[in-house]
């Protein structure tokens, strides 16, 4: 909140039902607008926002037991986004995964595609498809339920990387 009052003009912020954990950035972005590095990789970058961060974080330490190297950015905003950061980002690795709990249309994959259509690289989208909305007993379960889970993406990552089937 500090720091969308900071800004001058509209702001949107979701808020979760779930408690969210506090999460360390490695690199902070210079301002709610800028990317932030959260765990530095080698191998794939994956863009994530919102809770979709920690499923990151907790796909790249299943992916480096099995040697592949994971950087984790959290995109807190999508427009305007940082297309600059997010083509430096992206720049030395092999492949980008986004992954977000919002529809892959319009959201953070598109916007990341935009961003790199100049420069493409081998990308998958992890977000909700273009589906009607369902019900259920828990948060957990709708995750589950459309596939925004740590296996997902590490299953696109191994897939990325050559090691799997998407």
């Amino acid at each position: 909140m500090d720091l969308a009052l900071k800004i001058d003009g509209p702001v949107y912020i979701r808020i979760s039902r779930s408690p969210m954990e506090f999460l360390r950035k490695e690199q902070p972005g210079s301002s709610l607008l800028e990317p932030s590095l959260m765990a530095e990789g080698q191998d794939l970058v994956v863009f994530a926002n919102g809770l979709m961060t920690k499923t990151a974080l907790e796909a790249r330490e299943i992916l480096a037991q099995e040697g592949i190297s994971i950087r984790v950015v959290n995109v807190s905003c999508v427009k305007p986004l940082a297309e600059e950061s997010i083509r430096r980002l992206a720049a030395d690795v092999q492949g980008v995964i986004t992954v977000e709990e919002h529809s892959v249309i319009g959201g953070l994959g598109s916007a990341v595609l935009e961003a790199l259509a100049l420069t493409p690289k081998p990308t998958c989208l992890i977000g909700v498809q273009d589906t009607f909305g369902q019900s259920a007993q828990s948060h957990e379960e709708l995750l589950e339920h459309y596939g925004l889970t740590k296996e997902a993406i590490c299953e696109r990552a191994r897939f990325l990387m050559g090691r799997g089937q998407k």
